[in-house]
């Protein structure tokens, strides 16, 4: 029997005809099933070129050793979002950058437990339309047993526009802040 070839088959997926590389065209996609690995063994690199992007939904592991490097011009970004005084219900993340709307009546703002090694920076971008003069905004842990500070403070408290604290992630317990002097720690009153 002879063998025929279908001249309209163009897969998306190929290995490159004679070469060594294999293709994944536009649409095409390369998956990796649950339990599956794609591992780049030493000296192996994942290259991502000016314009490319990867997105992520958990984690990536860096191994002991090994590294990340930006080019000059490159960047790794953080999520930026942003609370008015009306979403003080919605936990504000704990790797990002926010800014928070201040008010009269200070709004207590929720911040998911920290995560070892990412950092949260919080600024208040905005006053209510109800403030004239100026406004506070709480920034307070929602998980018990969090602190924003070595001496447990459990809150903090930024006053006025442009007021800026950065949150390390010290332990999934135990936030460590970089503030001016101006921001004051407390705990919460039950």
């Amino acid at each position: 029997m002879a063998s025929t070839t279908d001249a309209t088959y163009s897969p998306r997926v190929y290995r490159e005809q004679g070469g060594e590389n294999l293709i994944v065209a536009s649409s095409g996609d390369l998956y990796v099933q649950s339990g599956g690995d794609l591992i780049i063994e030493s000296g192996g690199t994942l290259q991502l070129d000016s314009g490319s992007s990867c997105t992520v939904a958990t984690d990536i592991e860096i191994a002991s050793g090994a590294s990340v490097s930006v080019a000059s011009g490159g960047a790794v970004k953080m999520p930026v979002t942003t609370r008015a005084t009306s979403q003080v219900g919605t936990a504000i993340p704990n790797y990002c950058v926010c800014g928070i709307e201040a008010s009269s009546t200070a709004p207590v703002y929720a911040l998911a437990a920290p995560v070892a090694g990412c950092m949260v920076i919080l600024s208040v971008s905005a006053i209510g339309a109800t403030t004239t003069v100026g406004g506070s905004a709480v920034i307070s842990t929602c998980s018990t047993g969090v602190a924003l500070s070595a001496t447990g403070g459990q809150r903090l408290t930024l006053n006025g526009l442009d007021q800026t604290v950065i949150l390390h992630g010290k332990t999934a317990t135990r936030y460590y802040a970089t503030k001016p002097t101006t921001v004051a720690f407390s705990n919460m009153t039950t």
